[in-house]
């Protein structure tokens, strides 16, 4: 059974292990599709970085921690929090999805599917009208997820060294 629960302070020991595994997916993925983007992507956070940046966002009110567990085992979690703009080509205030994460072994379950429509319905509690997310361009498998979720291309960002 998959469940999605807030996470709690306790979990941040949990949540800095699986942020981690994340940053190595999403490198090891990216990288296998474009090495050029080694230079731009961090080796990884320290875990006292990530641990106190998960303790802000787990204690703050404009944003939601979500861990999803399969039989009790967490496999995964998603971070959201209500964002302001004041650019010209955004809402001024949305919704972000700031890192959504589910552990290879249990993908293809429908888990980030049930922590999206968690995501959505904590947005929509905080009258919330526009979810952006940002995404490696050469993260295939995660494109084809937000894309069949209808998020859609909106502004790129492209690199170059000198």
């Amino acid at each position: 059974m998959i469940t999605i629960r807030k996470a709690r302070l306790v979990d941040i020991p949990l949540l800095t292990r699986l942020e981690a595994e994340f940053d190595r997916d999403e490198r090891r993925s990216a990288l296998t599709q474009n090495p050029k983007l080694k230079s731009y992507l961090r080796v990884g956070s320290t875990v006292r970085f990530k641990s106190q940046r998960m303790l802000s966002w787990i204690a703050s009110r404009n944003a939601a921690v979500l861990i999803a567990e399969a039989d009790s085992v967490p496999c995964g979690f998603s971070v959201q929090w209500v964002g302001t703009q004041t650019l010209p080509y955004q809402p001024e205030r949305f919704g972000y999805i700031g890192i959504m994460f589910v552990q290879r072994s249990y993908r293809g379950c429908g888990i980030s599917s049930m922590m999206m429509k968690k995501a959505q319905e904590w947005f929509a509690k905080r009258n919330v009208e526009h979810i952006m997310l940002t995404v490696l361009t050469d993260n295939g498998h995660a494109r084809r997820i937000y894309e069949k979720w209808g998020f859609f291309d909106f502004v790129s960002t492209m690199w170059k060294p000198l």
